[in-house]
C-alpha cells in the first residue's frame, strides 16, 4: 500500500484554525480524499493500494497538519536554500517518516514520488476552485496560498528523497524488507487462523459463482474429509462451482441488494440441514474483484425445535378434541354392539341376516379399537410405566406380520440390550403402527428389519433428549421411500398419502405413535430416500 500515513512533526504547534487556508483544508478533507483517490484510480496507482475512502484520510490529515504547522511558524512561503537540512526540517518531518515506512514496504521511490505529485495537484485544485481571481490585483489569495502549499510539498518531497538516499538507509533496505515480509506473513496467518476458526461456513465466490476461498466449516459441507486450511494451501487449478442456491445467487447478482433467508441444503454428509444464508457483495470501486460473500449459519436444531413445538401444539389440540369425541362415540358404539348381539341371538347362524350382522360386528370392533387409540392419544392416556423387555415388545408388535407370506421380518437385537421403563401396551401400539407403515410401503413384499441397540447420550445431542441411557429401536423397510418434502409432515394428525376415508387412510397411526413416544420421554425420527426405503428410529429411556 502506498497511501501516505499520518505523521505529525514533534515540533508542530496547533495550527491557526482561523486562517482561511487551514480552515478550508480541514473543512474540505473529504473532498481532498476523493480527489486524490480519483487521480490514483485514473493513473492506475490503485493496483497497489486500497480504494476505500477511509484509507486515504490518514494521508490527507498528515499533509494538512504539515501545512498547518508551517503556517503556524510563518505565513510566508518556505523557500528553498542550498544549505537547508531537510532531514531535520520540522515541516518536512512527515516526508522523513514516510520514506522510512514505504521503503520497508517495498515501494519504489519513483512510484511514491509519482503519487505525491497527484496529492499536490489535489490541494492546488481545491485552492483554485475556492479562491476566485480578483481583477486589478497583482497577488491574490489564491496565488499566495498556492505558492505556500507548493513550497511545503517541495520540502516534504526533498526530505523524502534525502532520507531514501542516505547510505545507512540503503544498506539496511534488505533487512527492512525482510522484517516487513515477516510482518505481512504474520498478518496473513492471523487472518487465516481467524477465517478457518469461524464456526460458521464462509464462502467467497467469483462473478461466475465459483468458490475462490472457503473456511473449514464451509469446506466440510462439501467434503467431510476437508482439513483446516486445506483449500487455501492446495490452490486448486479449477475453481469448483458453489453447489447450492443457484437461483438465489442469480437473483442476488441481479439486484446487488444484501439479503438473507432460510434454506434447506444437502451437504456432503447426505443429511439435509437448514441454514440461514447471508449474501453480501464483494466489490471495490476499482473493480479489481467482483464476487459474492456467502455466510451459512446452521439453524437445523432451531428449525427442529420449532417444528417440534408446532407438532406438539397440533397434537395437544387434536388430543383434546379426540378425547371428547372418543368418549361419546364409544358410548354410542356400546349400545350398537349390544343390540347387534341381541339380534344375532334371534337369528339362525346360517341366515344371510346373521352373516350381515357378523360383518357389522367386526367393523364395530375396529371402530372400538380406533376409539381406544384416540383415548390413548388424548391427555387422558398417560402411560403406566414398568420395566419391559425390548425383545418382548418387538415380538408382540410384529406378530401380525406372520400372516403375510411375502414379508420377511428380520430381527437384529443386541444381546446386551437394556430393558425399558414404558407402558408396554402403548409402546406395542406405537411399534405396530411402524410395522404397518413398513408393510404398506412394500405392496409386492420384501424384508422388514428391526434392530435395537443401547445408546448413552451426552447432555448436548442432535435428538434434543436429556443426557442418559436410551435404547434405539429402528424399523427399516425396502419400500418406495418418502419424498423429502413430505418427511416433516408424516407425524402430523390426519396427514396421509393414501386415499382419504379408506380403511388405511385416516393418517393417525404415526401421529399417535409420535405422541406415545414423546409421552415416554423419547423421540422418533425418520430417515428416507425415494426408491431406497425408509427407516424409523425411536428412542426410549432405559432404567
Amino acid at each position: 500500500m502506498i497511501v501516505i500515513s499520518q505523521r505529525v512533526a514533534k515540533v508542530t504547534m496547533q495550527a491557526k484554525i482561523q486562517h482561511p487556508l487551514i480552515s478550508l483544508l480541514k473543512e474540505r478533507e473529504l473532498w481532498l480524499m476523493r480527489r486524490v483517490r480519483d487521480y490514483a484510480m485514473e493513473r492506475d496507482y490503485t493496483r497497489y493500494t486500497s480504494t476505500l475512502e477511509e484509507a486515504w484520510r490518514v494521508s490527507i490529515v498528515g499533509l494538512t497538519d504539515s501545512i498547518a504547522a508551517a503556517m503556524d511558524i510563518s505565513e510566508e512561503p518556505w523557500e528553498l536554500g542550498p544549505d537547508d537540512n531537510f532531514i531535520s526540517d520540522p515541516v518536512a518531518a512527515f516526508g522523513v517518516f514516510e520514506a522510512q515506512k514505504h521503503r520497508s514496504r517495498g515501494i519504489t521511490l519513483e512510484m511514491f514520488m509519482g503519487l505525491m505529485k497527484y496529492y499536490r495537484q489535489a490541494y492546488l485544485d481545491l485552492i483554485d476552485i475556492s479562491f476566485p481571481i480578483v481583477q486589478d490585483e497583482d497577488c491574490t489569495d489564491r496565488d499566495r496560498f498556492a505558492r505556500f502549499v507548493e513550497r511545503v510539498f517541495d520540502r516534504i518531497e526533498i526530505a523524502f528523497c534525502a532520507e531514501w538516499s542516505r547510505k545507512e538507509t540503503v544498506n539496511s533496505a534488505v533487512d527492512e524488507l525482510q522484517t516487513a515480509n515477516r510482518q505481512i506473513t504474520n498478518e496473513k496467518n492471523k487472518f487465516l487462523t481467524i477465517f478457518e476458526s469461524l464456526p460458521i461456513a464462509v464462502f467467497v465466490l467469483d462473478d461466475q459463482g465459483h468458490i475462490v476461498h472457503m473456511n473449514q466449516a464451509g469446506a466440510q459441507l462439501i467434503d467431510q474429509s476437508a482439513t483446516s486450511g486445506g483449500h487455501y494451501y492446495s490452490c486448486p487449478e479449477e475453481r469448483i462451482p458453489f453447489p447450492w442456491l443457484a437461483d438465489e445467487l442469480s437473483r442476488f447478482r441481479e439486484s446487488g441488494d444484501e439479503m438473507q433467508s432460510e434454506y434447506r441444503i444437502m451437504p456432503a454428509t447426505g443429511n439435509e440441514c437448514w441454514v440461514l444464508a447471508r449474501f453480501r457483495l464483494v466489490q471495490d470501486i476499482s473493480f479489481k474483484f467482483a464476487g459474492t460473500l456467502v455466510i451459512f449459519e446452521d439453524i437445523t436444531e432451531r428449525k427442529m425445535a420449532e417444528e417440534m413445538r408446532m407438532r406438539m401444539g397440533k397434537l395437544e389440540s387434536i388430543g383434546i378434541l379426540a378425547a371428547g369425541i372418543a368418549h361419546d362415540f364409544n358410548n354410542m358404539l356400546s349400545v350398537i354392539v349390544n343390540n347387534v348381539w341381541l339380534a344375532k341371538k334371534r337369528l339362525n347362524k346360517e341366515s344371510l341376516a346373521y352373516q350381515d350382522l357378523e360383518e357389522a360386528e367386526e367393523s364395530m370392533q375396529q371402530a372400538i379399537e380406533l376409539c381406544n387409540r384416540f383415548l390413548t392419544f388424548s391427555k387422558g392416556g398417560e402411560p403406566f410405566r414398568r420395566l419391559t423387555s425390548v425383545s418382548r415388545i418387538v415380538e408382540e408388535s410384529s406378530a401380525f406380520l406372520a400372516d403375510y407370506q411375502d414379508i420377511v421380518c428380520k430381527e437384529e437385537i443386541a444381546d446386551d440390550i437394556l430393558p425399558v421403563m414404558v407402558d408396554e401396551r402403548q409402546i406395542v401400539l406405537a411399534m405396530r403402527s411402524l410395522f404397518l407403515n413398513a408393510l404398506e410401503a412394500m405392496p409386492n413384499g420384501g424384508t422388514i428389519t428391526v434392530a435395537a441397540k443401547n445408546l448413552d447420550l451426552a447432555a448436548i445431542n442432535s435428538l434434543n433428549l436429556g443426557a442418559g441411557k436410551y435404547v434405539e429401536i429402528a424399523v427399516a423397510d425396502q419400500g418406495v421411500g418418502i419424498p423429502v418434502a413430505n418427511q416433516s409432515k408424516i407425524f402430523d394428525p390426519y396427514y396421509s398419502t393414501k386415499d382419504f376415508c379408506s380403511q388405511k387412510g385416516l393418517g393417525m397411526g404415526l401421529a399417535i405413535c409420535h405422541s406415545l413416544i414423546r409421552k415416554h420421554g423419547g423421540h422418533i425420527v425418520v430417515e428416507s430416500e425415494p426408491g431406497k426405503g425408509t427407516t424409523m428410529r425411536l428412542y426410549l429411556p432405559t432404567v
